[in-house]
């Protein structure tokens, strides 16, 4: 069965995702070749760029994915990279911004905007990716579009507890193309 999927992925330069035992890693690319023993992987950044090429142990592989929603997102993104990078970055001038309300004055500009991802900063933690649904004085409403270039619903999130905003930058641009390409259809 191994074997049926290396091939088909050599012959019809199709996507695989493999995973390694461990923390070793994971590698998306094409086969490029392989062996009893060996596979040799063009592989490609989450990005789209081609990063060389990967060899492994046959006997290190946990997995070898085939169809996930993470394969089809590294489709649209490896078909479209340079659109990736020209995608225009809204930016706006905010002469407004203190201590008092920055977060609110950085994102209402972007509410109810589908063509700007923002990506936010919570407590110092985690980075939020989504659409800036509403947000007041107090809280951003925030639909939250994950790796794949899903909507994972909407959050509510506490402005104060924001502490970093970024607009349109390259994971956030990535997303959203994966965003409206899927939604196109």
């Amino acid at each position: 069965m191994i074997d049926e999927i290396l091939e088909y992925s050599k012959a019809k330069n199709e996507l695989v995702g493999i995973k390694l035992y461990g923390e070793a890693g994971y590698w998306c690319g094409i086969v490029e070749d392989y062996n009893d023993d060996f596979i040799q992987l063009k592989h490609f950044t989450k990005n789209g760029e081609l990063d060389g090429i990967a060899i492994e142990r046959i006997v290190d592989i946990e997995r070898i994915d085939i169809e996930d929603d993470y394969l089809t997102a590294m489709k649209i993104v490896i078909e479209n990279r340079q659109k990736i990078r020209d995608i225009e970055i809204k930016s706006r001038i905010f002469t407004d911004l203190d201590d008092e309300n920055w977060q609110y004055v950085s994102l209402k500009p972007y509410q109810s905007d589908k063509n700007v991802l923002t990506s936010i900063q919570v407590n110092g933690d985690d980075f939020y990716q989504g659409f800036v649904k509403s947000i007041n004085e107090n809280f951003l409403k925030f639909e939250l579009i994950d790796n794949n270039g899903n909507s994972n619903g909407t959050s509510v999130f506490k402005l104060e507890d924001i502490n970093s905003v970024k607009i349109n930058d390259l994971e956030c641009r990535r997303r959203l193309l994966i965003y409206k390409t899927k939604n196109a259809s």
